[in-house]
């Protein structure tokens, strides 16, 4: 196979395109190591690192280690400014201290772990749903080279396509192939499988429009959404 497809920055499909065009945008930064690649035969796309061996380039150099997690500043610990009352030692004065400031952290603790676990939560669901639009890349091509040759809009029932359940992957329930209301040839998507309850049964749906272009929209909302398809 000499014909190579690739995701822009702008998440539309480029291609068509020969090896040597493939190692020049290569090259000129067009495409780096975590650009999707798909050439036909492939079931799903695969970033550049994986497919320099078939392009015949040198492995990727190793990424460096991750930063260490920022640390929380210190807590001061007051000092008590006058003589223990009578009848307590030292020793419970230091206790009481020791006390009083792991009370103090444990509360800092709390409320970091109240911000961080919902803005993590949040990433999950954005980048599962990354993957999901990642999905419907070959079936977009597939339907681009079906119009592009003068066919009509294809369905799953199309030659070289696939019942809708057949496309179900890990966060993809099933992918539906056909025309939609406003006569717009198109993809819709069942996410399933992300353990999140505003994603799990949502629709996603790819557009094609009559100037060839792609338009993402969904059900879900857009603070999840990757951003072509906010809006």
């Amino acid at each position: 196979m000499s014909d190579w497809y690739y995701a822009g920055t702008d998440r539309q499909t480029r291609g068509p395109v020969d090896r040597q065009a493939l190692l020049d945008a290569i090259a000129n930064g067009s495409v780096a190591d975590g650009t999707l690649l798909w050439q036909e035969g492939w079931p799903n796309w695969r970033p550049l690192s994986e497919c320099r061996d078939l392009l015949g380039l040198a492995p990727a150099p190793p990424a460096p280690p991750p930063l260490p997690p920022r640390m929380p500043p210190p807590i001061a610990v007051a000092r008590p400014t006058s003589a223990p009352p009578p009848g307590m030692s030292s020793r419970a004065v230091l206790l009481l201290v020791l006390g009083v400031g792991g009370l103090m952290a444990l509360f800092v603790i709390a409320i970091l772990a109240a911000i961080a676990l919902p803005a993590y939560q949040e990433y999950l669901s954005r980048s599962r749903l990354a993957q999901v639009a990642a999905e419907a890349a070959p079936l977009r091509a597939q339907i681009d080279s079906v119009l592009e040759a003068g066919g009509d809009c294809p369905s799953n029932d199309s030659d070289g396509f696939k019942p809708a359940d057949a496309y179900a992957s890990t966060y993809v329930q099933s992918i539906l192939v056909g025309e939609f209301d406003d006569d717009s040839c198109g993809l819709e998507l069942v996410v399933s499988g992300t353990g999140r309850q505003p994603l799990d049964g949502k629709r996603l749906w790819w557009a094609r429009g009559s100037d060839g272009q792609w338009v993402c929209s969904s059900e879900i909302e857009d603070r999840y959404l990757p951003a072509q398809c906010r809006g």
